[in-house]
C-alpha cells in the first residue's frame, strides 16, 4: 500500500475514531443521570454504563473473526450501524421513559466498541515498518476531539426535544454515527490479509496455542491490558477520593478533564517517540510513569496530588496502549492474526471491567491510599513480566 493511500486510511480512521469517542462520552457524561432519572433512584444507575464493556469482552474476539471473513471495512460498516442503533434506541427510550430498553441501548453501544477497537490495527497491519507505531498512535489521537466535542454536544443538544431532556444529545449522536458510515465508504484497505489462506493442516478453532506461542503476543497483551486495568482503577476512584477530602464536583471534573487530555493529546507524538526510541522503551517509559503516579497519588491529598496523579496516569495510559498495539501489530501470523488481536481486545476489555468494577469494593474496604498502593504494585509485577518475557523471547530467536 502506498504511503499517500496509508496516510489517507489513517485520516478515514482517526475521524472515525473521534466520532466513535465522541459517542461514548455522551454516554458517560449523560448515561448515569438519565438512568437514574428513569428509576427514580441512583442505587442502579451506573447499570446501563458497564454493560459497555462487558459487551465488548464478548464481542471483541467473534468481531475479529468476522473481520476476517469479510474484511475489516464491512466490518467497521457493522460497528457504526450499531452505533446508530444504539443512540436510536436510547432516544425511544427516554421518549417512552422505560429503563430495559434505556439499558439495551447502551448495551449496544458495545457492539459499536467491539468493531471500532480495531481502527488502530486497520492501516498499521499493512503499513511500512516504519510508519507502522505512527499509524497506531494518529488513528488513536482521534479521541483527543472526542475529549473537547462529546461533552459539549451531550450539553448543547439536550434540549432540543423538550420537555423530554437528552433525548437531542442521542438524536445528534445518531447523525454523527452515520457520518462514520459515510467516511468508511471512502476507505481503501488491501484485501490479502483479510481472509488467511486455508493452511493444509487446520488448527482446532480453540487452540490458543499461538497466542502464547510468541512471547510478544503475551507482553503486548499485558501491557495493553494493563493499561486499562490500573488507569479505569485510579480514575474512578478518584471522583470518590476528592469527594470524601471535601472537594467539589467541579474540582474532580477539572481533574478528570486533565486526565482524558494526557491520555489523548500525546497520541499526536507518541508514535514518533515510538518510532525512534522504539517500541519495548516506549511501554517501559509508560510503566515507569504510572508508578509515579501511583506514588504520587499515595503521598498526599490535596488537589496537586490529585491532578498529577491522573495526568501522569494519562499519560502513562498512552504510551503503554501505544507500545502494546504496535509491538501486537508487528507479529507478522497472517494465518492466526484474527485470533491473536480478538484475544488481545477480549483481555483488553476484561480488564477494563475488572478495573472498572473492582474500584468501589477496594474503596469501601480499603480506601484511597491502597488503591493507589496497588497500582503502584501491579506496576512493578509489569516490569518483572517484562523482564522475564524478554529474556524468553532472546531466548528463542537463538
Amino acid at each position: 500500500m502506498s504511503l499517500r493511500r496509508d496516510y489517507a486510511n489513517i485520516g478515514i480512521l482517526a475521524l472515525c475514531e473521534a466520532i466513535f469517542m465522541t459517542s461514548s462520552l455522551v454516554n458517560y457524561s449523560i448515561a448515569g443521570i438519565v438512568a437514574a432519572q428513569l428509576l427514580s433512584d441512583a442505587t442502579y444507575a451506573t447499570l446501563p454504563l458497564a454493560m459497555i464493556p462487558v459487551v465488548s469482552m464478548v464481542l471483541a474476539l467473534p468481531a475479529s473473526f468476522v473481520m476476517k471473513s469479510i474484511g475489516r471495512r464491512r466490518g467497521f460498516v457493522i460497528g457504526a450501524t450499531a452505533g446508530i442503533a444504539s443512540a436510536g434506541l436510547c432516544a425511544l427510550a427516554l421518549q417512552i421513559a422505560s429503563f430495559p430498553l434505556f439499558v439495551v441501548g447502551i448495551a449496544m453501544t458495545g457492539i459499536y466498541q467491539a468493531f471500532a477497537t480495531y481502527y488502530r490495527f486497520a492501516v498499521a497491519d499493512h503499513a511500512d515498518d516504519r510508519l507502522r507505531g505512527q499509524a497506531v498512535a494518529l488513528v488513536l489521537a482521534g479521541g483527543l476531539l472526542a475529549a473537547f466535542i462529546g461533552p459539549t454536544m451531550a450539553n448543547a443538544t439536550r434540549e432540543m426535544f423538550t420537555p423530554v431532556i437528552f433525548v437531542g444529545s442521542y438524536v445528534a449522536t445518531m447523525m454523527i454515527n452515520m457520518l462514520a458510515v459515510l467516511l468508511l465508504m471512502f476507505l481503501r484497505l488491501p484485501q490479502k490479509g483479510q481472509i488467511a489462506p486455508r493452511p493444509q493442516n487446520r488448527r482446532s478453532p480453540i487452540d490458543l496455542s499461538p497466542i502464547f506461542a510468541d512471547p510478544r503476543v503475551v507482553l503486548a497483551m499485558l501491557f495493553c491490558g494493563g493499561a486499562n486495568a490500573i488507569m479505569m482503577l485510579v480514575m474512578t476512584a478518584t471522583p470518590l477520593a476528592m469527594a470524601g477530602c471535601g472537594f467539589d464536583l467541579s474540582a474532580s471534573g477539572l481533574v478528570i478533564s486533565w486526565h482524558v487530555a494526557a491520555m489523548f493529546a500525546p497520541f499526536l507524538i507518541s508514535g514518533s517517540i515510538t518510532r525512534y526510541f522504539g517500541t519495548e522503551r516506549t511501554m517501559i517509559l509508560g510503566l515507569l510513569l504510572m508508578g509515579c503516579s501511583g506514588l504520587v497519588a499515595m503521598s498526599g491529598i490535596s488537589f496537586a496530588h490529585f491532578a498529577l496523579a491522573l495526568l501522569l496516569s494519562g499519560l502513562a495510559w498512552n504510551l503503554m496502549y501505544v507500545g502494546g498495539s504496535t509491538l501486537l501489530a508487528s507479529v507478522n501470523d497472517e494465518e492466526n492474526r484474527a485470533l491473536i488481536q480478538g484475544a488481545n481486545e477480549f483481555f483488553g476489555f476484561a480488564m477494563t471491567a475488572l478495573g472498572t468494577f473492582s474500584t468501589g469494593l477496594l474503596f469501601a474496604s480499603h480506601g484511597w491510599g491502597h488503591i493507589a498502593a496497588l497500582s503502584t504494585a501491579v506496576c512493578v509485577g509489569l516490569y518483572l513480566l517484562f523482564a522475564l518475557l524478554r529474556t524468553e523471547r532472546k531466548r528463542l530467536i537463538r
